[in-house]
């Protein structure tokens, strides 16, 4: 599995709009608004973009996914 930046290059390129993509489920947050977040926070930090959303962690399933996008969005900014 490659990197979601390179990814998201890709499905540009191809000319392909990327379809929604839930990144928690306990908290319906959607892969946009966590990147919106972690940008506005500036902070690589999965707990401060979910903070900027007005919700917390819940049963953590997401986190691994959550880092990955907010390092993904300020490596990209």
């Amino acid at each position: 599995m490659g990197d979601i930046g390179s990814q998201q290059q890709g499905f540009a390129r191809l000319g392909f709009v990327r379809p929604l993509v839930i990144v928690c489920v306990c908290n319906a947050l959607r892969e946009r608004q966590v990147r919106d977040a972690a940008r506005a926070s500036g902070r690589a930090c999965a707990h401060t973009a979910y903070a900027q959303l007005g919700c917390k962690v819940k049963c953590g399933m997401c986190l691994p996914f959550a880092r990955d996008v907010v390092r993904s969005e300020l490596a990209t900014a």
